[in-house]
């Protein structure tokens, strides 16, 4: 993330209020990043894995 300044902090907004997340012509995008899944989402929505489960362990 080097060169990429953070974004500003948002007021306090009221709870039930919609509130217009509009992208600036300086974002990235996912099809720009070369980055897919995990990555992207932690790299580019800033998430973080908070629980990672084996695909076999859902089979029954």
């Amino acid at each position: 993330m080097a060169g990429r300044e953070k974004a500003p902090a948002r007021a306090a907004v009221a709870p039930g209020t919609v509130v217009e997340d509009i992208p600036s012509a300086d974002d990235e995008t996912i099809e720009e990043s070369g980055v897919f899944g995990r990555a992207a989402v932690e790299r580019i929505l800033g998430g973080k894995l908070l629980e990672e489960r084996s695909l076999d362990s859902m089979r029954r």
